[in-house]
């Protein structure tokens, strides 16, 4: 841990460019108050806030239509996750590795996509480097904690029954 002194009205820099500034805001009796600047993309907790989101966030089961070492070969898998409190959640995943196999699969047919100048790829596609169960888990909880916009954008809410 690095431990720096600050005066009221000092800042410390984050970042590799200096893209955030936390500022000493003022002391007061066993209290420090702090100012945060930092880009609008990133997520600023208290300790027990942040407890709290990850103790809401819980993923309790995953499910595949394609079982995730056969995706990880061959396309794409849709992944359906359940949080702690019910709600499911689906998504379709490819891995980097299986995207690359299909565009290259789809350039060998001359007609297609002007001789292969391009690919379309699906809205809504979670292109992850490994496509085993324990590394979308690990992608998709960093997904619900850190960025639950880009997550809400890349799964649907399935309907329950």
């Amino acid at each position: 841990m690095l431990v720096l002194k600050r005066k009221i009205g000092e800042r410390v820099m984050l970042g590799r460019d200096g893209e955030a500034a936390v500022e000493v805001v003022g002391v007061a009796d066993d209290s420090v108050r702090l100012g945060f600047e930092v880009p609008k993309d990133w997520r600023i907790h208290r300790e027990e806030v942040y407890s709290a989101i990850l103790a809401n966030t819980k993923i309790t089961d995953f499910s595949f239509t394609v079982p995730p070492k056969f995706a990880c070969q061959h396309g794409f898998t849709d992944v359906t996750v359940t949080l702690d409190d019910g709600a499911r959640w689906r998504a379709t995943c490819c891995s980097y590795a299986a995207l690359a196999s299909q565009v290259e699969k789809q350039n060998h047919d001359a007609r297609d996509n002007l001789c292969g100048r391009f690919f379309c790829l699906p809205a809504g596609i979670l292109l992850v480097d490994d496509a085993a169960e324990a590394s979308l888990e690990e992608t998709i909880q960093y997904l619900l904690v850190e960025d639950s916009r880009q997550f809400q954008a890349l799964f649907q809410r399935v309907a329950q029954t």
